[in-house]
């Protein structure tokens, strides 16, 4: 964990003593009780939709708590990248886990985006904050929307998530625009995700001493691909994630545990709105891995894999092509940013400088593309761009520990898992 991200989770906590709580009645009998942590992640959630709609609940916790309405995210902006920099406090340059796969030193295609969760979390590189916890006597769980955030749960006793959790009438066309039917029925059909994902937790916390969990609320995501995120449909999206909100605090009043809770909201990335999709890597191109036309008639072998619809990995059978292979992509009218830790002309930056450069996993290249485009799916909206659209995300931290009413300037989803693990008193430099 970085020394900036404990510096961050040393500012954001108040010393346990003294600190505003979210509720004034006392637990009966409990002396030094043990602590609870819950992060929701609402998938996809761009910070200024909560500040411009009504949602109420997400604006108490930050009126109360501690907010930063500019949070960063990993590079690239993606669910399956930003899930394990939750859960690790470490950017994908040394948790691993570089998008749902990748191409090793020897080509081999490898995939982290596994059906079995336990297999995808072999190439998780540094510990999680589900080990730590656990180790130290802590019931954690680890509940997943899609299913390919449980790469990030190694350790969880409780490793819920994907089609095992949703009806599969709804699963199979959870991202359609085109749907048989009305289209508000559609829509009502990505709340049922997540309303499975809250019954899941609900049970879950009522069924085991779960002290410690991550649950990924997903309609956002969904309703934000389907139709942007400056659609009345994603703006709707981010109220009712709001009223989930509203319901899980009074669930843990319910149960006697809300002031003894710590209550945080993130997100894996934001949106950007593509109005007019146009397509690009019509050959693959999804997160398997895909050909760039051009750089195909150039001779030049090579596999790129998406990184949410804004930005690929660009992986090559020779790296002694990669000049020759930058050329061609500045000559692209759809490329907007191209990053490599080779020593090129023309490059935008280096790898290093995103935090995005770790050998055998993160490939050759990180290409952005410009708006309007997208590489593989053409919905209204995407990310993975180091764009603010896709980098920034609201954190908000609320409840026992937390200092009440601070604005901070900074602050990223790097910093989560320190600052969780000195909410139980624990050494987040371990």
């Amino acid at each position: 964990m970085t020394r900036r991200a404990l510096a961050l989770a040393a500012l954001m906590l108040a010393g346990l003593r003294g600190v505003a709580q979210p509720d004034s009645e006392a637990e009966p009998g409990t002396g030094e009780a043990r602590p609870y942590v819950f992060i929701l992640a609402i998938d996809g959630l761009r910070p200024d939709v909560v500040r411009d709609e009504d949602t109420p609940h997400l604006k108490r916790l930050a009126r109360e708590g501690a907010v930063c309405w500019r949070g960063r995210v990993s590079v690239p902006s993606q669910t399956r990248v930003n899930f394990v920099t939750i859960a690790t406090g470490a950017h994908a340059d040394r948790h691993g886990i570089v998008g749902s796969g990748y191409r090793d030193e020897q080509w081999v295609a490898q995939r982290t985006d596994t059906p079995t969760p336990g297999e995808g979390q072999k190439h998780v590189l540094v510990p999680t904050v589900f080990e730590a916890l656990e180790r130290a006597g802590y019931r954690t769980a680890y509940l997943a929307m899609k299913g390919y955030e449980l790469v990030g749960a190694r350790g969880a006793s409780i490793q819920a998530g994907g089609k095992t959790l949703s009806p599969p009438e709804i699963w199979k066309v959870r991202y359609d625009r085109a749907t048989e039917g009305p289209e508000e029925k559609a829509i009502e059909n990505l709340f049922v995700l997540d309303e499975t994902i809250l019954s899941k937790l609900f049970e879950v916390m009522r069924s085991s001493d779960v002290h410690f969990l991550i649950a990924n609320l997903g309609a956002t995501d969904y309703v934000g691909h389907r139709d942007g995120p400056e659609s009345p449909h994603y703006r709707r999206a981010v109220r009712e994630a709001d009223g989930r909100v509203g319901r899980f605090l009074a669930f843990l009043r319910e149960i006697g545990i809300l002031s003894r809770s710590t209550v945080i909201i993130t997100s894996d990335h934001g949106f950007t709105q593509t109005r007019l999709p146009r397509t690009l890597l019509l050959k693959g191109g999804g997160e398997s891995g895909g050909t760039v036309p051009e750089l195909a008639a150039a001779g030049i072998e090579h596999d790129a894999m998406s990184r949410g619809g804004r930005s690929f990995s660009l992986y090559l059978r020779d790296p002694g092509q990669a000049q020759a292979a930058c050329e061609v992509l500045r000559r692209l009218p759809w490329v907007r940013r191209v990053y490599s830790e080779h020593k090129l002309k023309g490059l935008s930056g280096t790898l290093s400088s995103l935090r995005y450069h770790l050998p055998g996993r993160t490939g050759d290249f990180f290409v952005e593309i410009r708006p309007g485009y997208t590489l593989n799916y053409d919905n209204h909206g995407h990310h993975g761009s180091t764009e603010r659209s896709d980098m920034e995300v609201p954190i908000i931290l609320w409840g026992r520990g937390i200092h009440y009413g601070v604005t901070l300037k900074s602050a990223a989803n790097v910093d989560l898992a320190p600052t969780v693990l000195a909410l139980f008193g624990l050494d987040p430099a371990k």
